[in-house]
């Protein structure tokens, strides 16, 4: 009726040995770009993360306090 050992899986272990692990010492990196296109890409990342917590955090302010952050120091608005 009941096979207890049905329960139990099979541990099969996996060749993790690379024939020639040296292989790829010589191929370029998939995307070479240069100095300024890393600052660029870095700027632009964190630029839209400051964005994405500013907004969290001005939606929380505008709804503690009715006003936007430093709104209040425009004038006309």
């Amino acid at each position: 009726m009941f096979n207890s050992r049905s329960n139990y899986r099979t541990v099969v272990r996996i060749d993790i040995k690379d024939k020639d692990p040296f292989v790829n010492t010589d191929a370029e990196p998939k995307d070479n770009i240069s100095t300024w296109g890393f600052i660029f890409r870095a700027g632009m990342r964190y630029l839209k993360i400051f964005i994405i917590f500013y907004a969290i955090a001005a939606s929380i302010y505008y709804y503690v306090f009715g006003t936007l952050p430093g709104i209040e120091n425009i004038p006309g608005l």
